[in-house]
């Protein structure tokens, strides 16, 4: 198998463990690369996170529902989901 991002090729080994280090910016694929994006959706990540461990502990606590700070955060990741697709469609625009 090969890896079309970095081109790692196993040989048919089926190494199935391959995790892909790549990175646009070491491949000099600046235009691929958007830090824009990249940023945002890291943001994204650690909030899907946090409320992910906030509702396990409220699960083993049985509080059910979902706290105050776990809707703040739900609302600021479609806010940012929402400026990704805005950003995305304004640089096609400028492009």
């Amino acid at each position: 198998m090969k890896c079309d991002k970095c081109g790692y090729d196993d040989n048919g080994t089926g190494d199935t463990a391959h995790v892909c280090g790549y990175n646009s910016t070491l491949l000099n694929d600046e235009e691929d690369f958007d830090i824009v994006v990249d940023v945002l959706q890291k943001q994204i990540a650690v909030f899907e996170k946090m409320n992910k461990e906030s509702n396990q502990v409220a699960m083993n606590m049985g509080w059910g529902g979902i706290g105050i700070m776990d809707e703040i955060r739900y609302e600021q990741i479609w806010q940012m989901k929402k400026a990704i697709k805005i950003w995305k469609l304004l640089k096609e625009e400028l492009v």
